[in-house]
């Protein structure tokens, strides 16, 4: 016996319907990597911070330049910016491209020297009021990520 229009109709609205959850499962998946990956990530960062393959010098320029909201200028122990620096965060967004995680070769490229001043123990990096990351072991990483 063929299949009324009514039957087909309910077939599709269920396969539509478990497609949709399928892909909110996918974007639920996704969304955890992606924050493992910067946990990962941050942590590779401040080892390499902690070894002096960055300079604090670098660190309190670059990484105080990128954060633009005062929380997580504070969160990391920086100065909040004046009224007057803040980006104007009213408007909405232009839609972005997600963008692609970073290859590992291309971050490992960027510290493949470390910066003479890193070899020196001599010159200690004045901090500006920034207070220094606090240093992990691997172990204590894994404990607290659940790595």
């Amino acid at each position: 016996m063929a299949e009324t229009y009514k039957q087909r109709r309910q077939r599709l609205d269920k396969i539509q319907k478990e497609t949709k959850e399928l892909q909110k499962e996918i974007k639920e998946i996704r969304r955890k990597e992606e924050t493992r990956q910067f946990i990962i990530l941050g942590r590779w960062v401040t080892k390499l911070l902690q070894r002096g393959f960055i300079s604090q010098e670098f660190y309190q320029k670059d990484f105080g330049s990128f954060l633009t909201r005062n929380a997580d200028r504070e969160l990391f122990g920086f100065p909040p910016l004046p009224t007057a620096e803040i980006p104007n965060t009213q408007k909405k967004p232009a839609k972005q491209k997600k963008q692609q995680p970073l290859e590992s070769t291309s971050a490992l490229a960027i510290f493949a020297d470390p910066p003479p001043s890193a070899t020196t123990d001599k010159q200690q990096p004045s901090n500006n009021g920034v207070r220094k990351l606090p240093e992990y072991d691997d172990k204590n990483l894994q404990e607290a990520f659940d790595l």
